[in-house]
């Protein structure tokens, strides 16, 4: 691959200059952290996949609105997080949410009774052992680990320091 060993600022200078193979490169550096951050979202690696591949259309066809040119990766997960969201909000109207995050992908392990059980079970405690804990610390894990924001997005969003919400 030619731009191997070129920055992110300068790949999306490239890009917005013509050179395609340079967004080429961009993706294929960004693609696993682009599906994991829709992954913290849809928790389906199918959806989380669709939603990098908007999110990197996205970015491409907004690219010269990026004001921060290295911060090229940042931008384009948030971008997939905020796809993966909205698909997930758009599968809500056709089907209940436990229907679209449980789409067959191969994975045999989610039709065995025994461990579907098992996993319900600790869904149910993991849960109730978090609605135990103060508003504050309940919405930040809820936050974090089930919607997927960063700990920067959800400091932003609740007007608190990072260093709180990491504690």
């Amino acid at each position: 691959m030619p731009y191997r060993f070129e920055d992110d600022e300068t790949l999306v200078m490239l890009t917005l200059a013509g050179e395609q193979s340079a967004y080429e490169a961009l993706v294929i550096r960004h693609q696993k952290a682009v599906i994991a951050s829709a992954m913290s979202v849809t928790h389906n690696q199918c959806l989380a996949e669709d939603a990098a591949q908007d999110a990197f259309v996205t970015a491409w066809m907004k690219l010269d609105t990026l004001q921060e040119r290295s911060k090229y990766r940042t931008w384009v997960c948030k971008i997939a997080k905020n796809c993966a969201r909205n698909m997930v909000m758009r599968m809500r109207s056709f089907m209940s949410l436990d229907v679209a995050l449980n789409i067959d992908t191969g994975d045999d392990s989610k039709y065995n009774p025994a461990q579907r059980y098992s996993s319900s079970e600790e869904s149910d405690e993991l849960h109730n052992s978090i609605g135990k804990l103060p508003e504050k610390v309940r919405q930040i894990i809820h936050m974090h680990y089930f919607e997927g924001f960063s700990v920067a997005e959800i400091a932003e969003r609740l007007m608190i320091s990072e260093g709180t919400v990491k504690w």
